[in-house]
């Protein structure tokens, strides 16, 4: 995976605008599973907000689903990464937010994500607030 992400890095720079963007997703999702393998708590966390950083400036030129759904898992593993309850609900209402978007809820990939996240319904997220 480090491989694939020294790839990355090297084509972010020699693209156009939209296919930078299409490669910061791709980056954000290696980043986002690089994450989740890493040993450390400080390198899983910092794998994790460089995810995010990636996904955020993707998404302002980018608006379609693969997109959408990168954003609501760094945000649902950002969730796993909080240091209070409240920090906590903001990620995961984040992310139950963009997998309810329309672009999202309406296509096989987007339910298929859901499903696996079992997100709680939003009514219920301020419950586990403590």
């Amino acid at each position: 995976m480090i491989s694939s992400l020294n790839h990355l890095d090297e084509q972010i720079p020699k693209s156009s605008e939209t296919v930078q963007a299409d490669l910061l997703v791709r980056r954000s999702s290696v980043l986002r599973r690089l994450s989740v393998s890493e040993v450390s708590k400080v390198l899983q966390e910092a794998r994790a907000f460089e995810a995010k950083r990636c996904i955020e400036k993707a998404s302002r030129v980018l608006k379609d689903c693969p997109t959408l759904i990168e954003q609501g898992l760094v945000e649902w593993l950002l969730a796993l990464h909080a240091s209070s309850d409240e920090e906590y609900v903001k990620h995961i209402q984040s992310a139950q937010n963009i997998f309810e978007r329309d672009v999202v809820a309406t296509t096989e990939l987007g339910k298929l994500t859901k499903s696996w996240l079992r997100l709680i319904p939003l009514s219920q997220v301020g419950q586990y607030v403590v």
